[in-house]
């Protein structure tokens, strides 16, 4: 024979925090080609896209390359589509170029 559980007796995970749902922290990373003496390739920072751009490591890099500022982008975009993911390589390719011509 079962024993119906009242409300008192049944588990908490059913209940409805107050308070509201925070944001996860933003993170973004540079995606575009490692530039010796300025910025590497894969380079995580613990802030948003908009808020890296404006670090000093940054700004430095971005004085003698604009085209940097392009490839830092928040975490959360890297699973964009197929379309977006090609249109970055090519610009990739090309900073690249750019990057080999300025020397």
């Amino acid at each position: 024979m079962a024993v119906k559980k009242t409300t008192a007796e049944q588990p908490a995970e059913n209940t409805v925090s107050a308070e509201p749902a925070q944001s996860k922290p933003s993170v973004s990373i540079y995606v575009g080609p490692s530039i010796l003496g300025y910025i590497q390739k894969n380079t995580i920072y613990p802030c948003a896209a908009a808020e890296a751009v404006e670090r000093d490591d940054v700004k430095i890099a971005t004085e003698k390359y604009p085209g940097v500022a392009d490839f830092i982008i928040n975490v959360d975009e890297l699973h964009t589509t197929p379309e977006k993911v090609k249109a970055r390589g090519e610009a990739v390719l090309a900073f690249a170029r750019m990057l080999a011509k300025s020397k």
